[in-house]
């Protein structure tokens, strides 16, 4: 009696070892899991952080860029005209015109399409029409060529009237005009 209680004594004891080392197998598994789950999390959290961080960085960038450059580009945007600078430039054109002793007269403008792909630069086509000596005609158009705004002479004609020996000048001027975006 005293072996089979030994045995049943020692079939317990193994039974409950290997219920401790099931028991213990599964909670370190469990823990595994565990851990690498939140290892996972947290690898995924720094990537998060490092892009956001990476994406702050380069804003700033962007940011800082746009202030230090905004008197640069203030003044390029000065050689373009504005919508509502037309009226003006068309008048001081024609103020170069009566300076020089050749009034200007407006014989057209008409606006081209865009000649951006953000269509925000639109040519705007002039033709000018003035009379006065040779000499002049030479210096107003000296002047429209160097007119401090984005302007191009693209096409001349001088003429002499047969009758009163007048000189007759047409000049073709093309001038970059730039449309805001709208911010809306």
């Amino acid at each position: 009696m005293k072996t089979a209680s030994k045995n049943t004594s020692l079939t317990i004891l193994v039974c409950a070892g290997m219920l401790t080392l099931l028991a213990a197998t599964s909670a370190y598994v469990w823990l595994f899991l565990e851990v690498r789950h939140t290892l996972s999390e947290v690898t995924n959290t720094a990537e998060d952080a490092r892009f956001v961080a990476a994406r702050n960085a380069h804003t700033q960038t962007v940011r800082r860029i746009i202030r230090d450059t905004e008197m640069e580009r203030a003044e390029l945007d000065s050689y373009f005209l504005r919508e509502e600078d037309i009226v003006t430039f068309l008048g001081n054109v024609e103020e170069l015109g009566i300076y020089v002793g050749a009034p200007i007269t407006v014989q057209s403008v008409s606006a081209e399409e865009a000649i951006d792909t953000d269509e925000r630069i639109v040519p705007l086509r002039l033709v000018l029409s003035s009379e006065g000596a040779l000499q002049e005609l030479f210096y107003l158009l000296q002047l429209l060529e160097t007119f401090p705004a984005a302007v191009q002479v693209q096409k001349v004609q001088i003429t002499q009237d047969a009758k009163d020996r007048a000189w007759n000048g047409t000049f073709h001027i093309t001038v970059l005009r730039l449309i805001r975006p709208d911010v809306s």
